[in-house]
């Protein structure tokens, strides 16, 4: 049950009626059960590994708080964390080597969705009650915050003392239409602009591998603004359907592809999954090896990125991802003043603009099949035949193949609301979700969705498979 698919809008419309029917202390339960069934009908593995992630973790949380004896608190805690980071590395081990199916494929079987995102939000959750920050959930609250369906497949990730369900509110009305046109602004940017860009990304990464310099600059271009406009749509699907139950979740992106530096992309950039590093991961490491300086963030910076890229799935293009972006924040780390050389707003566009480039060349390990793959694509970046000789054919040659873009004229289409949604999509954002305008706003929505979507079952959301 994708959520572009008219199934999803059923399931949610059936659920939220259940739920506003119900008195207060019958709501968990209800998305709970909701929670269950959107997970069960994806795959029954899935549900079978949350019901066991849920179990397991609040046990040993609940042997962690009960514990008098340090010594023993630290081995339960050990075993707790140990035993979810197993449970991620097995699941994702027998996803990516059983099956032998690359990231990406629209086809691929997801047999274990979830787990990645649940499971780092069930380790802060040790982390948490280990060192006395929040008390002991209940099962009930516990499973809710594991299980809710909105968050489930791909976050964003949330920690338990941030996610509540709020008391019914006065202003209903406008609470559900808030939730409406966030989710309405998501389906725009997964369906007009993302599922436009995912043919011209599939063909050429899949199939073809085009020596034109430019084309393959503006390849990694491309798949920059399709990840960014599929992910932060799908994030926005998700908050809004959170808001349609009084639950507000994390915003995850903050109009990244406008950063000046590589630091401010990340802090843009999946927010809730750079938080989740930055608290659990790189503040302890530069807080223990603060007293060698440099050095110690340094550490901290490439382990931090090391898990991001393991993480990610068990792939060396996504090693070498994450250890580029390590060396970028470095480099920035160690350059004194950042600010005055990159961030005066004489050089904000050219900052943008460096900035932009370093990421879209990172994306290509990212995306790529394989590592030799990336290192084809950049070469030809960057050897003497970068300019096509005839733009109009050897330029759009590949790039209006595959799928829905098999001519010339709807890669300019694609190009122009592309460019239209990227140069407006904070006013557009504040005219969908402005008070006066939430009729209007969610009617043009819904008018660009139908001229301009891409109403294709096949295309899932490319974060679901992480």
């Amino acid at each position: 049950m994708e959520f572009t698919s008219i199934y999803y809008l059923i399931f949610i419309t059936i659920t939220l009626i259940f739920y506003r029917l119900c008195s207060f202390k019958v709501k968990p339960y209800i998305l709970i059960l909701s929670s269950f069934i959107f997970i069960g009908l994806f795959t029954i593995e899935s549900l079978i590994a949350l019901l066991f992630g849920i179990i397991s973790t609040h046990l040993i949380a609940k042997k962690i708080d009960d514990c008098k004896n340090e010594f023993q608190k630290k081995i339960f805690f050990i075993i707790g964390l140990a035993l979810i980071i197993a449970s991620i590395f097995i699941l994702k081990y027998i996803e990516t080597y059983q099956l032998k199916l690359s990231y990406f494929k629209t086809n691929k079987l997801i047999l274990f969705m979830g787990i990645s995102f649940y499971g780092l939000q069930n380790i802060a959750y040790l982390i948490d009650i280990y060192y006395g920050r929040i008390k002991i959930k209940s099962l009930k609250n516990f499973t809710l915050f594991s299980s809710f369906f909105s968050k489930f497949t791909a976050g964003p990730i949330t920690t338990i003392q941030d996610f509540k369900i709020e008391p019914t509110y006065k202003n209903d009305s406008q609470l559900i239409q808030n939730g409406i046109n966030r989710i309405g602004w998501g389906l725009f940017k997964k369906m007009v602009i993302a599922d436009r860009i995912a043919p011209i990304i599939a063909y050429n990464f899949e199939s073809k591998n085009p020596t034109l310099g430019l084309t393959n600059l503006v390849l990694a271009y491309l798949f920059t603004i399709q990840l960014y406009f599929d992910f932060s749509g799908y994030s926005d699907i998700a908050i809004g359907t959170s808001k349609l139950f009084g639950i507000n979740l994390p915003e995850n992106f903050n109009l990244p592809l406008r950063s000046k530096s590589i630091s401010e992309f990340w802090r843009k950039w999946h927010i809730s999954l750079s938080s989740w590093l930055t608290k659990y991961i790189f503040y302890p490491i530069s807080f223990r090896y603060r007293k060698i300086k440099h050095w110690g963030t340094i550490a901290a910076i490439v382990i931090t990125f090391l898990i991001s890229g393991i993480w990610h799935g068990i792939y060396m293009t996504f090693i070498i991802y994450a250890l580029l972006h390590a060396s970028f924040l470095i480099v920035e780390t160690l350059i004194k003043k950042p600010s005055n050389l990159f961030l005066h707003k004489t050089f904000s566009l050219l900052s943008i603009l460096i900035t932009f480039n370093s990421v879209s060349l990172g994306f290509i390990f990212f995306r790529s099949i394989s590592t030799e793959q990336s290192f084809s694509k950049i070469k030809y970046i960057f050897n003497f035949n970068f300019f096509p000789k005839n733009l109009l054919y050897d330029f759009t040659q590949y790039l209006s193949m595959g799928g829905e873009q098999e001519n010339v004229f709807n890669l300019y289409i694609t190009i122009l609301l592309i460019g239209f949604s990227i140069i407006f999509e904070r006013k557009l954002q504040n005219i969908f979700n402005s008070k006066k305008l939430r009729v209007i706003g969610l009617t043009i929505i819904v008018l660009l969705i139908t001229f301009f979507g891409i109403f294709d079952k096949s295309k899932n959301f490319i974060y679901t498979q992480f």
